[in-house]
């Protein structure tokens, strides 16, 4: 398992960023089989790196690049601290009533979804909770 999961990274000098080679989620997270599911690639580095299961916390990337599996870029971590690297990070958007009002509007208009969240700089899933109404009620 070990020799199979390394092949599958680009490892690179010991400060860069090792980018998985393996399928991705839509956020540029690499996927690995490990322990008989589907999990984080960083989670597996880190995991085999420290020898300890991360279990219920968090894999944080302090590069800020999500296929990255240097363990040297990954800290253990709570779902709190998580949250809080990707507002820092500007993952988070914020809108405004105004702009929820507008897409909402929009959409009702025949907008796409898709077309609302470039411009808002959002994902579609994220327009789509807004306009049905199951965020921002």
């Amino acid at each position: 398992m070990k020799i199979e999961f390394w092949s599958k990274i680009n490892i690179r000098g010991p400060d860069e960023c090792w980018p998985w080679l393996g399928c991705c989620d839509k956020q540029g997270y690499g996927f690995a089989w490990y322990e008989e599911k589907w999990v984080h690639a960083s989670r597996v580095a880190y995991n085999l790196t420290h020898k300890i299961k991360l279990g219920k916390w968090h894999c944080r990337h302090t590069c800020d690049n999500p296929p990255c599996c240097n363990p040297r870029h990954l800290r253990r971590g709570t779902r709190r601290q998580n949250a809080l690297d990707a507002i820092k990070q500007g993952k988070v958007a914020k809108l405004t009533r105004k702009q929820v009002a507008w897409a909402r509007r929009e959409c009702s208009r025949g907008h796409s979804q898709s077309k609302l969240a470039r411009v808002l700089r959002v994902s579609q899933a994220t327009v789509n909770k807004l306009v049905n109404k199951i965020t921002w009620r």
